[in-house]
């Protein structure tokens, strides 16, 4: 995984991916532990064994281990990786539609601008022209009553 996607990821997925990780290690810790505890063994047994050849087989048996071991672990290593670059690119997919969304709101929202000043400046004429309205009105009573 590199820099650039691990960087892209939330600090709740870096999380699990090392909490992944860390389970991982910690299995291959024990799984070596126990097979150099076997080597430990198994080298006591050569020593006793004094026979070349059978010591030769029971290496061979120890170093199958080992590369299983390996194997599963490097497995185990791509298999996150992999995991991890496809949520990466579920975030940029979901971030870029996000963003084509609040671009079209924008958008929308841009081209309402004119229509709502039209309005708000039909709506102030209105108003203004009842104001002289109700002025004049008021005008013509008083001349009435004073008259």
């Amino acid at each position: 995984m590199t820099d650039k996607e691990l960087k892209s990821l939330s600090r709740r997925e870096l999380l699990e991916v090392l909490i992944v990780q860390m389970e991982e290690n910690q299995k291959l810790t024990e799984r070596l532990e126990q097979v150099e505890k076997e080597l430990n063994d198994k080298t006591i047994r050569i020593e006793k064994s004094g026979s070349i050849a059978e010591a030769s087989l029971r290496l061979n048996d120890i170093f199958d281990k080992a590369e299983a071991s390996a194997a599963l672990y490097l497995e185990n290593i791509k298999r996150l990786e992999k995991e991890a670059e496809e949520k990466a690119e579920k975030l940029i997919r979901d971030a870029e539609e996000e963003s084509r969304r609040m671009v079209k709101h924008a958008e929308n929202m841009f081209n309402t601008l004119p229509k709502l000043k039209t309005i708000a400046d039909m709506e102030e004429k209105e108003f203004v022209f009842d104001e002289k309205t109700n002025d004049k009105e008021e005008n013509d009573k008083e001349e009435q009553e004073n008259g």
